[in-house]
C-alpha cells in the first residue's frame, strides 16, 4: 500500500506542476502573440474555447497515459504514451522559457531595462525556441549511451579482482518508450566493455504493462558472458502482482536474482537486496544484520537507492552500488537530486568510518529514463568499475 500511496502522491504532485505550467505558457503565448501579431487570426483561434479545452487535455495527458500503460499494452498506447511524456518535457523546459521572459518583463518594468513592447516579445519568443531546441537536444541525448570508467580501491582486494572487470547497470526502464531494441542496445554495449561480471540495480522494468519475458530476452546473452546479478528497483514494485513475475522472467534469463542475500564470486562477497525491503532506515537495517557476511573482507552491497547510507557503513561494507536518482535527468533537477541524497545523488562518493576504511558509493544516472524520454545535463550510462 505505501508504494502506491507515493505513487499517488507523485501523480498529484507532477498533475499539480503540469497544471500550473500549461496555465502560464499558453497566458505567456497570448501575450506574446498579442505585442507581436495584434490584429492576427491566430491571436483570435488560441483564444478560443477549443484551444483551452486542448490545453487542458494535454495538462491531464500524460497522467492520462500513465493510467493506460498500467493496464493496455498495444502499438497505439505505446505510440500516446511516447508522444505525451515527449510534450510533458516540452512542456516544463518552456514553462522556464516563459519563467525567464517573466523575469525580462518584470525587469523591464522596473526600469533596469529598456525594451519596447515588442522587443521583450521577441526575447520571449527566442526563449521558447531555445526551450524546443533544448529538448531536440535532450532526445538525441538520452539515446546514446555512454560508458563511464571508474576505479575504486579497496583495502584487502581478492587477487583474482585485480584484473577482474565490473559491470554496473541501472534504471534500463523498459517499456512502452524503451522496449525490446533498446534492451538489445544496453546488451551490446556492457558486451563490448568485455565484463567478468555485471550487475544490474533494477528498475529494469519500467512498471507498465508489456510481455515481461520477451521485452528482456536480449540479456540472455549477459549469463553466457559472465556472471550475472539482478536486484529489485522500485518500478518493479508498482503493482503488487507484478514483482513475482519481474523475477521471474529476469531468473529464465540465466540471470541470478539476489533477494536480500549473499554470494561469493572469486573471493568477493556479493549482496544483493531488494529496494522494498530496504526503503526505510529500520527495514535496510534489519536486511543488513540478517545478512551474514564477514566484514573484514571486502564485499559489495548492491541496493537501488543511495539512501540510508550510513546503515551500510555500519555494517561494515566495503563498495555501494546504487542508481534511482538518474541524476535529476534534466537541469536542472540534478542539482536538487545531489541535495536530496546528500552529495550521493551521482558518481563516486565516499562515507567516512572512524578507524576504518572508508565506504566507497557509486551511483549511477542510469542508462534509460522515466517519463520524458529527455536527458539534458546528464547522460545515459553504463558504468565500468576496476578494482585495485
Amino acid at each position: 500500500m505505501r508504494i502506491f500511496s507515493l505513487v499517488s502522491l507523485g501523480i498529484l504532485i507532477i498533475l499539480g506542476i503540469l497544471g500550473i505550467a500549461h496555465y502560464v505558457v499558453y497566458e505567456a503565448i497570448i501575450t506574446i502573440a498579442s505585442l507581436l501579431f495584434p490584429s492576427s487570426a491566430f491571436l483570435v483561434f488560441f483564444s478560443t474555447a477549443i484551444v483551452k479545452g486542448i490545453f487542458v487535455f494535454l495538462w491531464l495527458s500524460f497522467a492520462i497515459a500513465i493510467a493506460l500503460s498500467m493496464k493496455v499494452n498495444n502499438w497505439l498506447v505505446h505510440l500516446y504514451y511516447r508522444i505525451t511524456a515527449i510534450w510533458t518535457g516540452l512542456m516544463m523546459y518552456v514553462f522556464g522559457a516563459v519563467a525567464l521572459y517573466g523575469v525580462v518583463v518584470a525587469l523591464d518594468v522596473a526600469e533596469l531595462g529598456n525594451f519596447h513592447q515588442d522587443s521583450l516579445a521577441k526575447v520571449g519568443l527566442v526563449l521558447v525556441c531555445l526551450a524546443c531546441v533544448s529538448v531536440a537536444y535532450g532526445l538525441y541525448n538520452a539515446s546514446v549511451i555512454r560508458t563511464t570508467n571508474v576505479t575504486i580501491k579497496i583495502d584487502g582486494l581478492p587477487q583474482a579482482w585485480r584484473w577482474m572487470k565490473a559491470v554496473w547497470v541501472s534504471d534500463v526502464h523498459l517499456g512502452h518508450i524503451r522496449g525490446k531494441h533498446f534492451a538489445a542496445k544496453v546488451t551490446a554495449a556492457i558486451a563490448a566493455c568485455k565484463p567478468d561480471v555485471v550487475f544490474i540495480g533494477g528498475d529494469l522494468y519500467d512498471g507498465v504493462k508489456v510481455d515481461m519475458h520477451a521485452i528482456v530476452e536480449p540479456f540472455r546473452a549477459l549469463p553466457k558472458i559472465c556472471p550475472t546479478f539482478f536486484i529489485m528497483g522500485n518500478h518493479e514494485e508498482f503493482n503488487p502482482n507484478d514483482p513475482p513475475k519481474y523475477i521471474e522472467a529476469v531468473k529464465a534469463l540465466g540471470i541470478t536474482v539476489l533477494e536480500d542475500e549473499i554470494v561469493e564470486v572469486e573471493g568477493m562477497q556479493i549482496i544483493g537486496v531488494d529496494h522494498g525491503h530496504t526503503d526505510t532506515t529500520e527495514k535496510f537495517r534489519t536486511v543488513m544484520k540478517n545478512i551474514i557476511f564477514d566484514r573484514n573482507r571486502p564485499s559489495i552491497l548492491l541496493k537501488h537507492e543511495p539512501r540510508d547510507i550510513h546503515v551500510a557503513a555500519d555494517a561494515g561494507v566495503s563498495v555501494q552500488l546504487s542508481g534511482h536518482t538518474h541524476h535529476g535527468q534534466v537541469f536542472p533537477v540534478n542539482i536538487l537530486t545531489n541535495m536530496i541524497f546528500r552529495g550521493f545523488g551521482y558518481g563516486l562518493a565516499t562515507y567516512k568510518r572512524n578507524n576504518a576504511e572508508p565506504l566507497h558509493v557509486y551511483t549511477s544516472s542510469g542508462v534509460g529514463t522515466w517519463g520524458p524520454p529527455v536527458r539534458i545535463g546528464t547522460k545515459s550510462e553504463i558504468v565500468v568499475i576496476n578494482f585495485n
